[in-house]
């Protein structure tokens, strides 16, 4: 029997999986079968005045065509709401993972940073 330790960092490099965002975007799907703790970190920029966004955070162990996603997260995104970005930490297992940027950008850029460790 095998042991992960939990300070071990035993994972892919941080990935952008969005860059640069400034219409509505999903990443692709991230195979997180085997990790248990994940992260993102959305940063912001150029945030107007009628900014509104969502920042999803979707899995699912599925393997129904087509998939059935459900939403595990949700953060909304304004000039006075997480306009300096979000950081987001949680564990969990799933087998595949993704997110989403949507709404109104108002020429506000989106990138997105995950990083999935064991």
């Amino acid at each position: 029997m095998s042991k992960t330790e939990s300070s071990k960092n035993d994972g892919p490099h941080a990935l952008v999986s969005i860059s640069g965002a400034t219409s509505g975007t999903h990443s692709k799907p991230f195979d997180t079968r085997n990790y248990t703790k994940h992260s993102y970190q959305v940063n912001c920029s150029n945030i107007g005045a009628s900014t509104d966004l969502a920042f999803y955070i979707y899995a699912r162990n599925d393997s129904n065509n087509p998939p059935k996603w459900q939403k595990i997260a949700a953060y909304r995104i304004t000039n006075s709401i997480n306009n300096n970005g979000i950081l987001y930490f949680d564990c969990w297992n799933f087998v595949l993972a993704k997110c989403a940027v949507v709404g109104t950008f108002d020429g506000a850029s989106i990138s997105v940073v995950e990083k999935h460790n064991a």
